[in-house]
């Protein structure tokens, strides 16, 4: 889109997909799963999951513990092999890469041949070839240590009396419908939690814009008419005509409907 010749004046932005009050949802994730195993099931399980719902913008996670595993490289044993860190680097990279092959046919189908790197244990990446010196293959468990490890934390997430928690913030596209959204949402939970996760594994929600919505509009809807009321009444009292009276409280909805849809047509600067 950058290449794109507008005419003279013209700009071009892309906007966010979500709007300033496009936070609907709130959960957290009850385990006695190790803070760090449950972040990943947050990030590769359900995120993806949630992310499917019709209306989701996307989920900011919050808490626990990014999992990685760490290679300590030993710098005598590289002197000894004439190796490099930046060589068993590559090599760990390169194991971990998804490579497309060519296709295979057989009759009317055809097959892609694809090789696919995931790297799942300490024990994948211990057995991972750096290089052969003569008929020896050097691997990475005799040039360094492998151990599962997390990144530096910058933060952590309570909630009530739990002081270390995985929380997911669901952000709603705009123009959207939150009731509708929402109850997509509620019906892909429970599918997560009695199909998809590990039985020790819950999500539980504890605030949605539902509750919100419905005291809005329950406040509205009173106030409204009460003021239909009580004006009504004093401009009977005072003139003492229905008709007049009528008119007057007939406005009121008339007017508040007339803001309500000038403030969704018109703009704000």
């Amino acid at each position: 889109m950058q290449d794109i010749n507008l005419p003279e004046g013209a700009e071009l932005s892309i906007e966010p997909p979500s709007g300033a009050t496009g936070e609907i949802f709130r959960y957290i994730i009850k385990s006695d799963l190790p803070i760090r195993e449950i972040a990943a099931i947050q990030e590769w399980v359900i995120e993806r999951e949630l992310l499917s719902v019709p209306g989701v913008a996307t989920i900011a996670s919050f808490g626990g513990e990014e999992k990685m595993f760490e290679v300590k490289v030993n710098p005598a044993e590289l002197a000894n092999y004439e190796l490099s860190p930046l060589q068993v680097f590559e090599a760990v990279a390169s194991s971990n890469i998804n490579v497309g092959g060519d296709i295979i046919q057989k009759g009317s189908q055809a097959y892609v041949v694809r090789g696919i790197g995931l790297l799942e244990s300490i024990e994948d990446i211990e057995n991972i070839l750096i290089e052969v010196k003569g008929d020896a293959p050097i691997r990475v468990k005799q040039v360094a240590t492998v151990s599962v490890s997390s990144k530096p934390r910058l933060g952590q997430v309570g909630l009530n009396d739990a002081d270390d928690v995985v929380q997911g913030i669901i952000i709603m596209l705009r123009g959207q419908n939150p009731g509708e959204v929402i109850e997509n949402l509620k019906l892909k939970i429970d599918e997560l939690n009695e199909r998809i996760l590990p039985e020790d594994v819950r999500i539980e929600p504890f605030m949605d814009r539902t509750k919100l919505v419905d005291a809005t509009v329950n406040t509205v809807l009173k106030n409204m008419l009460e003021g239909v009321f009580l004006v009504s009444l004093i401009v009977f009292i005072f003139l003492f005509n229905w008709h007049s009276t009528l008119i007057v409280a007939t406005v009121i909805p008339l007017s508040f409907l007339f803001a309500i849809i000038m403030s969704v047509k018109v703009p704000v600067a």
